[in-house]
């Protein structure tokens, strides 16, 4: 406090040099920040595995990167039978058609009416267009009709299907038809397989969430009670080191500085030390290590749209770094009114019986109300530089986000990036929970 330059506000470098003799709790709040935030980055990561892999299964049967992720190293590992759906669709609009294959079942094996007009293990004979072409030769897992169709079907013997080319599978060959299909519609052609355990993996992910929500909570509780124990611990170490150092001063020190300055700036200074190691065990430390693992996914995700979106992220670090020297340039000059409220209010203690002997009561009264407006306006100025600040930046960031909407929107439905739903709804969440 004997110098300007003591008088500065302590960067991240003082405060990790009071931190470092606690170097073994820093390391272990750092892991736990790093487990809470790869935690919350794989929960973003299993919504898209729902998405992709039980909820809305790509037709063209084409992989998103999360589900080729989880399918080729993951499922392997995973208990029970869980086969993810594998097909394939193609739609044609028919006036007629012929079809050899198998009536269609339900996933008991009985025959089910709602499907009287799908075929399993088919072979499309030949289709007429509706704009007059022609389709044939065809063989599918399935084929069946969408539209307004009557059908006339009648048993082949297994000499006729072998004819066809067909494997029957664990069907009877002698239950075999081919159906003669007139009308108007869609004749849909499927190929591969709906999976076995799609619920199955819908309550292992949920579960999988359901634990990382548990690591998530038991690693912020920790993560918040160490981070609180340093922070007691620091502001602890501070006061003893400033009291240490004002008791060792001289008179002539006390003497050329204002009481009310030295006592406000000790505990204001000591103060604002406590909230900044506060905030470095918080969002200082956790903010990157959350940006850095959502971006992980976001890569993993779409590595394409991810590195046209990291420019854009950077561009919010200037507003950040430019209203951050505003607010410290406007604290300061706070710190220093409410020094002069406490001179005052101390001259005024320390002088009460000049004040009463002289009748100074209202003189003291308007230049403590004067000081007081200072503070004022000074405290209302840092407020409002920190608002603009956060305001900026929450306005910009929505923006990018609008930007990154459209943007990936159309990217995807003009086929110039492959990415599936399931992956931009992971891409969209992980870029959204960087901020």
């Amino acid at each position: 406090m004997g110098s300007e330059d003591q008088r500065q506000p302590s960067g991240i470098g003082r405060l990790l040099g009071y931190a470092l003799p606690h170097y073994k709790s820093i390391i272990a709040i750092v892991l736990l920040m790093c487990v809470y935030a790869a935690a919350n980055s794989l929960r973003l990561g299993a919504v898209g595995l729902v998405i992709d892999g039980v909820i809305s299964p790509s037709e063209d049967g084409s992989r998103g990167r999360t589900l080729a992720l989880f399918e080729d190293h993951l499922l392997p590992h995973l208990p029970g039978d869980i086969q993810l759906p594998d097909r394939t669709e193609a739609r044609f609009p028919i006036d007629g058609a012929l079809v050899v294959g198998f009536p269609a079942v339900d996933p008991d094996g009985e025959s089910d009416a709602a499907l009287d007009q799908a075929w399993d293990q088919a072979y499309l004979v030949t289709a007429q267009l509706r704009d007059g072409g022609t389709v044939a030769d065809i063989r599918a897992t399935r084929i069946q009709l969408d539209g307004v169709f009557e059908s006339k079907a009648r048993s082949i013997t297994a000499a006729q299907l072998s004819g066809f080319d067909i494997d029957p599978g664990d069907r009877s060959p002698d239950s075999a038809v081919i159906a003669e299909i007139d009308g108007s519609g869609h004749l849909v052609v499927q190929n591969g397989s709906t999976g076995t355990g799609a619920l199955q993996l819908l309550w292992s992910v949920s579960l999988f969430i359901a634990a990382l929500s548990l690591v998530v909570a038991t690693t912020g509780f920790y993560r918040m009670i160490m981070g609180q124990r340093v922070r007691i611990q620091v502001v602890v170490d501070i006061r003893n080191q400033l009291f240490r150092f004002l008791s060792c001063q001289s008179i002539e020190f006390f003497e050329s500085r204002r009481h009310g300055d030295v006592v406000s700036r000790a505990v204001g200074d000591v103060g604002s030390v406590s909230a900044s190691v506060q905030l470095l065990f918080g969002e200082i430390l956790q903010s990157p290590l959350t940006i850095l693992f959502s971006l992980a996914v976001a890569f993993i995700a779409s590595w394409q749209m991810t590195l046209a979106a990291i420019p854009l992220l950077l561009l919010l670090a200037f507003p950040v770094f430019r209203q951050a020297k505003k607010v410290r340039t406007r604290f300061r000059g706070a710190l220093s009114h409410a020094g002069e409220t406490t001179e005052e209010l101390s001259q005024l203690l320390s002088g009460i019986r000049v004040v009463k002997s002289f009748g100074l009561e209202q003189q003291r009264q308007k230049e403590f109300e004067r000081t007081s407006d200072n503070l004022r306006r000074a405290q209302v100025s840092t407020e409002v530089a920190r608002a603009k600040g956060r305001s900026l930046v929450e306005g910009l960031y929505n923006l990018i986000a609008a930007f990154a909407i459209a943007v990936g929107g159309w990217v995807i439905t003009d086929g110039i990036v492959d990415v599936t739903f399931g992956d931009f709804a992971v891409f969209m969440a992980a870029i959204l929970s960087c901020y």
